[in-house]
């Protein structure tokens, strides 16, 4: 390799520091918390998404912490049919059928 190819691989190679800003910026973001935030920013009918935190977490005021980062609701781990079905009552969501999926 020439010096003037290593030095384009290097640190200071613009591109290659502004592509690891925005992949270090996305892992901030890349959890739930995050992508609610980034989500509800939104200024298009997405930002209105229902968006729910299934989690392990189940301590004292995690359920808070998910409700005040603009989820609309939270279930923790193991899930059961009941609280999905409950849930999707609640938000008002009719889950598809497996024909009503193949179809459209």
């Amino acid at each position: 390799m020439t010096s003037s190819s290593s030095s384009n691989l290097g640190p200071t190679n613009p591109d290659l520091l502004a592509s690891v800003a925005e992949r270090v910026d996305a892992y901030r973001t890349a959890n739930g918390l995050g992508a609610t935030t980034r989500i509800r920013a939104l200024s298009t009918p997405v930002a209105k998404t229902p968006i729910v935190a299934v989690t392990a977490n189940a301590m004292s005021g995690d359920k808070e912490k998910y409700m005040a980062a603009g989820m609309d609701n939270y279930l923790s781990k193991p899930l059961s049919l009941q609280s999905l079905m409950k849930l999707f009552d609640e938000l008002k969501i009719t889950p598809k059928t497996q024909g009503q999926r193949a179809a459209g």
